[in-house]
Formats: C-alpha cells, sequence, structure tokens
C-alpha cells in the first residue's frame, strides 16, 4: 500500500499540533487542530505510525518519558485525555533520536546514538519496550547521523556520515552490525542533507542539496554511487526541507517549506521535476514541523 506522507506543525497557539494532509495528489488539505491542549517536550513532537496500522499516532519527547497519543475521530482529541506514557524514562540521544523501524517489523520505534553506543526502544505495539544497547562503539568520530533502510531488507540501518567517509551499521533485527564503509569521502550538502529511497528500488539513497543545485548518490544495497545531478538550481525550503512521499509512488520527493508556500518537487526516479505549490499560505509550527511518516534526516533534539 503506498502511503502519502502529510506535513505538521507544532504551534505556540495553545500548543496545539495542527496537521495538513496530501488528500488529493495535487494539493493539501488543511484541517483543524489535530491535538487540543499542551503537546510538546523538550525533543520535539512527531507524527509517525507505531502499531503498523497506516495510521500516525502523535509522539511527544518530555524530559522523562516518551508521550503517545493515538487518532481519536478526527484527529488526536485532548493532549489531556489522550497522552498516554509509552517509556517511561527519558530517551534522548546525545547525537541525535530517531524514528524508524529498527526490527523491520512494520512498527516505528525508537533509537539513540550516544557518544559510546546506540540504544533502540521497540515498540510494542502498546509501549516501547525496555530500551537495549545494540552497538557499543565510538560515535564521537562521525559529524551526522541518519536512520533509513540502505539496503532494502526492511530494517532501518544507522547511517554516520564522518569528515572522509560516510559508514552504514546495517541493522540485523535485533542489533546493529559493525561498520561498513559505502562512500570513501564524506558527503554533506551546504543546505541539506538527506537520506531516502528517491528511485523506489526500496533502498535509501543519498541526497545532497546545494544552493546550484541537488545531487544524488544512489544506493546499490552495499554502497553509493557517484553523485548525479537531479536539479539545477536552488530547491531548499526558506523554513524548512524534508524529502517525503508525497504522491504515494514509493518515491521520496522533495518538500520545500516556505514563508509563503509549501512547494513540491516531485521524483521521477531519476530527477526531481520543477516545483509545484501544494499550499498557499504559511505553514510553520514555532515549536516544530515534520512530515509523517517521520523524515530520516530529522531526529528529537537531543539535550
Amino acid at each position: 500500500m503506498n502511503f502519502k506522507a502529510f506535513v505538521g506543525a507544532n504551534e505556540v497557539r495553545g500548543d496545539q499540533y495542527f496537521l495538513f494532509r496530501t488528500g488529493y495528489k495535487y494539493r493539501l488539505l488543511s484541517l483543524p487542530p489535530f491535538v487540543g491542549g499542551g503537546f510538546y517536550g523538550v525533543g520535539g513532537a512527531f507524527a509517525a505510525d507505531l502499531v503498523g496500522d497506516g495510521f500516525a499516532a502523535a509522539i511527544i519527547f518530555p524530559i522523562d518519558y516518551v508521550g503517545v497519543a493515538h487518532t481519536a475521530g478526527p484527529g488526536f482529541g485532548n493532549a489531556d485525555d489522550n497522552v498516554g506514557a509509552w517509556l517511561l524514562q527519558t530517551f534522548l540521544g546525545g547525537h541525535g533520536t530517531f524514528l524508524a523501524d529498527a526490527d523491520g517489523d512494520g512498527d516505528v520505534d525508537l533509537v539513540a546514538v550516544n557518544d559510546d553506543g546506540v540504544w533502540v526502544a521497540l515498540s510494542t505495539m502498546f509501549n516501547f519496550a525496555t530500551p537495549a544497547e545494540w552497538y557499543i562503539g565510538d560515535f564521537k568520530i562521525y559529524g551526522s547521523f541518519f536512520a533509513a533502510d540502505m539496503d532494502g531488507d526492511g530494517a532501518a540501518d544507522l547511517i554516520a556520515v564522518g569528515p572522509s567517509t560516510v559508514d552504514v551499521f546495517s541493522s540485523t533485527g535485533s542489533r546493529l552490525r559493525a561498520p561498513t564503509h559505502w562512500r570513501s569521502s564524506t558527503f554533506a550538502g551546504t543546505a541539506g542533507t538527506f537520506f531516502a529511497d528517491v528511485d523506489g528500488d526500496g533502498r535509501a539513497d543519498a541526497i545532497r542539496v546545494e544552493p546550484n543545485g541537488t545531487w544524488v548518490a544512489l544506493s546499490s544495497g552495499h554502497d553509493l554511487g557517484k553523485d548525479l545531478p537531479w536539479l539545477t538550481g536552488a530547491i531548499a525550503g526558506e523554513t524548512a526541507s524534508y524529502l517525503a512521499d508525497v504522491d504515494g509512488d514509493g518515491r521520496a520527493d522533495f518538500v520545500a517549506v516556505n514563508l509563503a508556500d509549501i512547494r513540491v518537487f516531485r521524483s521521477t526516479g531519476q530527477t526531481f521535476s520543477p516545483a509545484e505549490i501544494w499550499y498557499h499560505g504559511r505553514f510553520a509550527g514555532a515549536q516544530n514541523t515534520t512530515t509523517a511518516p517521520p523524515p530520516t534526516s530529522y531526529c528529537a533534539k537531543a539535550l
């Protein structure tokens, strides 16, 4: 089943969470507030499918627990009534916390990257299990991290970008394997770096955004290919940029959130098409803005 990503914003006005979804292929539909009341944690607020039913739940990262609100009719209801604690402890990695399907069962799990290891809290469909250490090692040598399925086995892997390599810690479903070099040089765009499946083959690719263009290094399942130009000219959003499949064709598209609109550059599998305006007006949360499924390049804020 192809799932069309939607965009959400967490606003200061009453800390309400608003969602905009792709009910039609060519435009975004605006909906009333999806969560009423305070809904925000020190690590942010996000939306992801935690139980594999195709519906995104709302997730927050306060200082001492992880809270979840499931759909209650249209939206998630009032935060005070519908948010439950799925993990009774803090879960924020020093280098990043990701929402990703680490074990490949279709449910989104929590992944935290710290100086000396990676911890995972698996979704049980009712809560997050006690966090387990999936890898012990030195992660201070890397500059940035991402979580995405690089080899196409259905489980999200950890991507670590260093000053001279791109390393992938592939998931076995219960731990992370030792890193392998997928690129013998760094991969970082001055206007943005992303890992997402832009050609629809089931494997996440590397995307780097520069002021004058966007380049893609396709995944072979064991390494990254050479940089290919996918778009000439500026593409980055003024407020935020994301890679998400907004038209449901299995390929991640580029979403640019600007001050006056949201523009989508749809993937053809070989290039990004010219911009289409999917929403007229400002749509950016004062706290944070995200997509569901959550983008692999975006994570809960570290303390």
